[in-house]
């Protein structure tokens, strides 16, 4: 328990990476009034499946009752050459609940000189909120993505940040967007609001820069009133080390 009476809570796998055949399912129920979060201990590696070895499949079910803030931030998926995997995302909410959340997706070794990625990957994340969709997002990749301006352009690392709140006013957002590109100097960062949602997207070459962007818009929506997160936003100790 935190000071600001929030609960962290760190996902830990031992074997320390996910090979082909595996399934791992994760599933989270926030009581009412509770604020949690949740992040993992480290990177999580997807290895090759070459030789015939099956898929990986990843199954996250996380639901918010009311009254409740949920946090999910966990460290960077490193999808490794030859990976084939399935990851799905499924966040359920009630009346007066809030969800934070972000995916970091890095597809193959940064110090690579390899042009394409060389495996598979589709990622999937819905939010329902009172048996209503409210968000849905899915990304496949492609190998024609890699070099084109309309898909990857070279880049390796893919960031998704999503969190519901109130409406968002036109100052807010605009002050929210230039703090995190005055606190990062990248370009590579782009947001966008519609009713009851804040997305920040990510798309560079640097897993840092990415988490330094997202933990800035952290800070931003914990301190914004409008949010009503309830809590002050304490980091996960584990993240300094």
């Amino acid at each position: 328990m935190q000071d600001d009476g929030s609960c962290h809570i760190y996902l830990i796998h031992p074997p320390g990476g996910v090979v082909g055949g595996d399934a791992l399912f994760v599933k989270f129920e926030g009581h009412e009034n509770t604020n949690t979060l949740i992040t993992s201990s480290a990177a999580s590696k997807f290895y090759s499946c070459e030789a015939g070895l099956p898929k990986q499949q990843i199954s996250q079910d996380l639901s918010v009752k009311r009254g409740s803030l949920l946090e999910w931030v966990p460290h960077e998926n490193i999808f490794f050459e030859g990976s084939k995997t399935e990851l799905h995302n499924k966040i359920v909410m009630s009346n007066e609940s809030r969800f934070f959340g972000w995916e970091i997706m890095v597809l193959g070794r940064l110090e690579s000189d390899k042009n394409s990625f060389g495996g598979t990957l589709r990622s999937t994340t819905t939010i329902t909120k009172n048996s209503r969709l409210i968000h849905r997002d899915f990304f496949e990749y492609s190998p024609k993505m890699d070099r084109s301006a309309w898909g990857l352009n070279r880049n390796r690392v893919i960031g998704s940040l999503i969190a519901t709140s109130a409406y968002i006013e036109d100052e807010g957002f605009g002050r929210l967007f230039a703090d995190i590109k005055k606190n990062t100097g990248s370009q590579s960062f782009g947001a966008t609001r519609k009713k009851g949602l804040f997305l920040l997207r990510y798309l560079g070459s640097s897993v840092e820069e990415c988490k330094n962007g997202f933990n800035v818009a952290r800070d931003a929506l914990h301190q914004s009133e409008a949010l009503m997160f309830g809590c002050h936003g304490v980091r996960p100790r584990i993240w300094n080390y």
